[in-house]
């Protein structure tokens, strides 16, 4: 039975094809006909059907409406009382008469520049060259600049007085937000972020995509890694390396991680990531070798390096003769160049302390021995 829409009394109703129904006996008919459950349909139960229909379809417009960060009622702006514009000529030009030609002129203040104002003594020029040239002082007048003002109490924290929305900078400073929180991709496209900044911060503040997310912190990585490089070309003093190996709960995969540690010109420590590898293969010396020779070159470290800490483990006193011998490191015959991890030395004391307590452990731990 071909069926189409029509609309009696504000519900939408089926009726065969090219046969409009103008009472209800023939449109109950019309439903009964169609109707899957086989069950006679009665006028309160038609009503009821269409019912419930609308109330689903309005129940998911009001959600997608909640859901909707445009949606927000966005904050009034405040009221600005604009002065008058002798206020913003005395304030910021001088004006003056010229005697042989009877026009009006206008200097800024400011900048001195000079503007002629005809025998009307017009404002157009003078308030155009406020606003492009000296926004702050347009808008003390009130005028308004297209950007918020920010509060005495924050201006002197910027090199600005002004603040405008930058869309590239705002997603610089969420790639970094989400890398120093340590927060997932995902959290840029999170409902309650969005109300939270259009609400409360910025109307003009759009989420964004955990790709564009991912694509902004690579780009940030890169350009730190740049950064660094060039510096530790450059640098004069010397730099201690510490690395560890350790797998992950998760997936099961090994990483090896590097930082170096060094002392500024003012004698200040500083302390940086250098890598962070996925570190699959046998955890032999000559493979913790290789990896470690090929991060040192790529920050141009090699004869840099004045000790690396590692755990005691073999395959890291194996490495490290070879390192030795890498970094060219001859102070006091190198006998200090591996320095040994403190944590992994107490660990290993304890874990012998416990061996050796055993028998009396297991009594303690497990309530036992009478």
């Amino acid at each position: 039975m071909i069926l189409k829409r029509v609309t009696k009394g504000g519900m939408e109703m089926r009726c065969p094809k090219n046969n409009y129904y103008k009472n209800w006996p023939d449109i109950i008919t019309a439903f009964s006909n169609n109707n899957k459950s086989r069950r006679p349909l009665t006028k309160m139960s038609l009503r009821m059907k269409m019912r419930r229909k609308w109330n689903r379809r309005r129940l998911r417009r009001k959600v997608a409406a909640a859901m909707t960060p445009t949606s927000l009622p966005h904050p009034k702006p405040p009221l600005v009382i604009k002065k008058s514009k002798s206020e913003l000529m005395k304030n910021n030009f001088d004006k003056w008469k010229d005697a042989q030609t009877g026009y009006w002129h206008a200097t800024c203040k400011w900048c001195n520049k000079n503007y002629s104002l005809g025998t009307s003594g017009g404002y157009g020029s003078t308030a155009r060259h406020l606003k492009a040239k000296h926004p702050v002082e347009y808008a003390k007048l009130g005028g308004g600049t297209g950007k918020q003002t920010q509060i005495s109490r924050f201006a002197n924290s910027q090199p600005f007085g002004n603040f405008s929305y930058n869309d590239a900078q705002n997603l610089t400073g969420m790639a970094n937000l989400i890398v120093e929180e340590n927060l997932p991709y995902m959290f840029s496209e999170s409902l309650a972020l969005s109300y939270y900044a259009c609400g409360s911060l910025n109307p003009q503040f759009r989420g964004y995509s955990r790709k564009t997310v991912k694509k902004e912190i690579i780009k940030l990585y890169k350009a730190e890694k740049a950064r660094l490089q060039i510096f530790f070309a450059n640098f004069d003093g010397r730099v201690t390396i510490y690395s560890d190996i350790w797998e992950d709960d998760f997936h099961h995969l090994n990483y090896l991680g590097l930082t170096a540690h060094y002392i500024d010109e003012d004698w200040n420590m500083h302390k940086r990531v250098l890598a962070f590898r996925e570190f699959n293969d046998r955890h032999t010396a000559e493979h913790i070798y290789i990896l470690i020779e090929r991060i040192l070159i790529e920050y141009n470290l090699i004869d840099k390096v004045f000790a690396i800490g590692f755990d005691n483990a073999t395959n890291n006193t194996v490495a490290i003769p070879r390192l030795r011998e890498l970094c060219g490191v001859n102070t006091l015959m190198g006998r200090f160049f591996h320095q040994r991890c403190a944590c992994h030395v107490i660990n290993l004391c304890v874990q012998d302390g416990l061996k050796a307590l055993g028998d009396a452990m297991k009594v303690v731990g497990g309530g036992g021995g009478g």
